[in-house]
Order: C-alpha cells, then sequence, then structure tokens
C-alpha cells in the first residue's frame, strides 16, 4: 500500500466471526500468552464497552495498543490476521524443527 505523505490508511473493518461476547471468554480461557493477547486486543477493539466516548462496542486502534503495551502496527496486524481467519495461537513451539543429520 502506496501511501502519499499526508494519506490516511483506510479503515479497518473486521469480518467478526464471533459474537462480542464470545470474544472476550476466547481471551479469558486462552492458555498461550501469545494467543491470549491477540484475543485481548480484538475483544478490545470490537467488544469491549467505550463508555468514555459515547460508543457502543470497542475502543480505537490506538486506544488498544496503548492498553496492551503494543505499538498500533502490532494491533492493526493481529486484526488482519482475525479477518484471515489465521490461528491466533503462536505456532512456532509446535514446529519440531528439521531432523538431525546423523542418526543416533
Amino acid at each position: 500500500m502506496d501511501l502519499t505523505k499526508h494519506q490516511r490508511r483506510p479503515r479497518l473493518e473486521l469480518k467478526l466471526r464471533h459474537h462480542p461476547d464470545n470474544l472476550h471468554a476466547l481471551y479469558r480461557e486462552s492458555e498461550d500468552p501469545v494467543e491470549r493477547s491477540r484475543w485481548h486486543a480484538i475483544w478490545l477493539r470490537f467488544g469491549a464497552p467505550a463508555p468514555q466516548m459515547n460508543r457502543a462496542t470497542g475502543h480505537s486502534i490506538p486506544e488498544v495498543a496503548q492498553t496492551l503495551g503494543y505499538s498500533t502496527r502490532w494491533v492493526r496486524d493481529t486484526l488482519h490476521r482475525y479477518n484471515q481467519g489465521k490461528p491466533m495461537a503462536d505456532l512456532r513451539h509446535q514446529n519440531p524443527g528439521q531432523p538431525p543429520l546423523l542418526p543416533p
């Protein structure tokens, strides 16, 4: 995406596959810390109430980033990951790696 100097990013639309109430449950029940952070970001963005802004649900991306201590880029990447249907878990732990070169 090529943006000129003063262009804004396009609005990120979410393809909500879970009910907002279920997002909180997914966040609370997750045991993997990476997965938990990702579900927390999605819940804050689209499920958590934000009464200070008179919005029915959700916080802005910068508010989510500040609350969780991540960058806005990380939050946007997490939302894109959710839209694409990719798993929220950290799959690096499930990678067994390359087999040994020498037999045992």
